[in-house]
């Protein structure tokens, strides 16, 4: 999809946005749905940050629901 691993953006986490509404875009492309008949988007990442993924969700304009590891339990 892409030359090169920034997707001509310049930073790395712009990158990673544009990415998410390209695989996004090609999901509902090959699912055939227009994006106002999706009721959420549910999404993470892996660095458990989920700025991508809400930016992302508002770019598209479609309810979000973030995906959050919990953090450990304390140890008392």
């Amino acid at each position: 999809m892409h030359d090169d691993f920034r997707a001509g953006q310049d930073s790395y986490e712009k990158a990673e946005k544009k990415l998410l509404e390209d695989a996004c875009h090609r999901a509902l492309e090959k699912g055939g749905k227009k994006k106002e008949e999706v009721q959420f988007f549910l999404s993470g990442d892996l660095s458990n940050q989920i700025i991508s993924s809400s930016f992302t969700a508002r770019t598209m304009a479609i309810p979000y629901l973030g995906i959050l590891k919990p953090a450990p339990a304390p140890p008392w």
